[in-house]
């Protein structure tokens, strides 16, 4: 050998290590050699020297070749050991060689260590090649894996059958012996298995129809899946809790992998692999299959997304399509994108003409430089309110009211509605309420508003004159507070009628007290105004102030008393020369009645 190699050796024999290194130069073998003897030392010789080859004494005092080869093949598994002469029977060297050993060379047959080294290091080169190729297979396997998920998820937008492919890709191409698919029963917190593909799911098809109870108890995977994190297992046989049925033994599941499906980073269920090999995860495969489980969370998260995408759409579709107001959808150009019926309702443009056109289209020409000024705040402030005038197709010009506002995706949200007959209304009950106002408050007459809880809500001027009291004064004030004691009744009897809906409005007089205690009579006209639904809302009355014309008819009435004994015919008429008054002796001269006579002509 050109090329010198390090070899290891364990012997605390010297004359044993003697005849190792004369054989070793006898055959030309070009070496460095570190000689340890105890299992400390033989470790750190491994880590240390890294030799090319081992050479231990199966009986050394410290440890035994067992305890060489175990170490060995778990530090340093591709670094060959042979167990060189000491006192050992062909029995133990075959068991040597059957725990891990290159070769186990008795000492009948020392003289071919020589050949025994190179043979062992030939071997190792042909381990290695042999190794190296079983991973990239296998490493090509999981890419085919990986490369048909990334494929087939491009086109999914199911989520059952993302998982169902998801099995069948890794038992076709990943040549693994049964993929499964769990997902997780959020209320009971367990996983159920819903998807497989391979060979002896028949366990799972038990596992998935038992309760939460018995899941629990059998189900392959433990919880702590639930925790985010991927759990191999590389020799099935040698875990206890690990439910497989019968299937287990009968399909050759000897290692396992379960790694975590997430959605919005939570894990909504599990991807799992069985293969029919030993220590069959290397840490290469493993993340790889990890690589794979994340895509094919990414793809879940895609569904979850486009479908709650397509919701929204939808749920957009029906609240614009339904909606009162017209909506309309703009670039920051101002070039609609998007109208509703509505819309189209309103301008009577169709949908396809409405996409060619822009706010200025359908603006009045006057009006184009105001609605850029405004389009420019929308920008700079992302809302706006105001009322616009727009043109319908047919020429006609409409008063609307916008509301508008810039969304995070840089588009405009602005919706409108025909305020144009409202604006009129609206003008026309201003109008109303003005001459309401004005006739209310200039009347000749008092004009008072009551509520029901019978305190003056508004007064006129003609009222504070009649009654002496400013509208401050009214207000903490209820119209029993200003009546006569004698007269309460009569305003009482009417306020109730009309709030239980006997009459609508009523006239009488009766007197009121002046807030200077003088005692006035009036004549009320007054009615109940209710709402919509009927409820009584205040009380409208006019007042009259009758107190001089109550005193003329007392005193007419007294001047009566004393003409009716008279025997000369009297009567009396107003400034029209229409009668007012007359006697008994006029009755009885002209043989009427007084209602024939009283309000006539003296003429007639």
């Amino acid at each position: 050998m050109k090329k010198g190699i390090k070899i290891l050796t364990v012997e605390d024999s010297k004359e044993d290590l003697v005849s190792v290194q004369e054989i070793l130069s006898k055959d030309f073998i070009n070496h460095s050699l570190l000689n340890v003897s105890g299992k400390i030392d033989f470790i750190k010789g491994l880590n240390e020297f890294k030799p090319d080859i081992i050479l231990s004494n199966f009986t050394s005092a410290e440890f035994n070749g067992f305890d060489a080869i175990e170490i060995s093949k778990e530090l340093y598994p591709y670094t060959p050991i042979i167990i060189v002469p000491g006192s050992i029977d062909e029995d133990t060297a075959v068991e040597c060689i059957n725990k891990g050993a290159e070769d186990s060379i008795i000492k009948e047959n020392i003289k071919e260590l020589g050949s025994a080294i190179k043979g062992a290091l030939e071997n190792k080169i042909l381990k290695r090649e042999r190794d190296l190729e079983k991973r990239i297979m296998k490493l090509n396997r999981t890419y085919a894996v990986i490369y048909r998920i990334n494929k087939m998820i491009v086109n999914i937008q199911d989520k059952e059958i993302l998982f169902e492919e998801a099995c069948k890709i890794a038992v076709e191409s990943g040549k693994f012996r049964l993929a499964w698919i769990s997902l997780l029963d959020e209320e009971n917190k367990v996983l159920r298995p819903c998807f497989w593909d391979g060979l002896g799911f028949e366990f799972l098809e038990e596992i998935k129809n038992l309760s939460v109870d018995d899941i629990k108890c059998k189900y392959p995977v433990p919880a702590e899946i639930l925790k985010g994190d991927f759990i191999v297992y590389n020799k099935i046989e040698n875990e206890s809790g690990l439910y497989f049925g019968n299937n287990g033994h009968k399909h050759y599941f000897h290692s396992l992998i379960s790694m975590p499906l997430k959605l919005q980073n939570k894990v909504i269920g599990s991807f799992n692999i069985c293969t029919d090999k030993l220590e069959s995860f290397n840490n290469d495969e493993i993340n790889l299959l990890n690589e794979v489980t994340r895509d094919i969370s990414f793809s879940l998260e895609s569904i979850s997304n486009e479908k709650a995408l397509k919701e929204s759409e939808e749920k957009f579709r029906m609240i614009t399509e339904n909606s009162a107001d017209a909506i309309f959808i703009a670039d920051k150009q101002g070039k609609y994108l998007y109208v509703n019926n509505k819309a189209v309702d309103l301008l009577g443009y169709s949908k396809e003409e409405m996409m060619t056109f822009t706010l200025a289209d359908i603006s009045p020409n006057d009006r184009v430089r105001d609605y850029f000024q405004l389009f420019n705040k929308l920008l700079h402030n992302q809302s706006v309110f105001a009322e616009i005038e727009l043109i319908k197709k047919d020429g006609n010009i409409i008063l609307t009211d916008l509301n508008a506002v810039l969304l995070p995706n840089g588009f405009i949200y602005a919706s409108c509605r025909d305020i144009s007959e409202e604006k009129m209304v609206k003008q026309r009950l201003q109008e109303s309420e003005e001459l309401f106002r004005h006739s209310f408050d200039y009347a000749a007459v008092g004009f008072c508003m009551v509520g029901i809880d019978k305190k003056f809500q508004r007064i006129n001027k003609t009222f504070e004159e009649i009654i002496g009291y400013n509208e401050d004064e009214l207000r903490n004030l209820t119209f029993s507070d200003i009546t006569h004691p004698e007269d309460l009744d009569i305003g009482l009897s009417n306020f109730n009628k009309m709030l239980e809906e006997e009459i609508n409005s009523a006239s009488y007089e009766k007197r009121y007290i002046r807030k200077d205690k003088r005692i006035i009579w009036v004549y009320i006209s007054i009615s109940l105004v209710r709402n919509a639904d009927k409820q009584p809302q205040f009380f409208i009355t006019q007042i009259i102030d009758i107190t001089e014309r109550k005193r003329s008819e007392n005193l007419i009435s007294i001047f009566a008393q004393s003409l009716k004994s008279i025997n000369e015919i009297v009567s009396i008429t107003d400034m029209d020369d229409n009668l007012l008054y007359v006697n008994e002796s006029y009755l009885k001269t002209y043989g009427y009645e007084e209602n024939e006579l009283i309000g006539r002509h003296a003429s007639t």
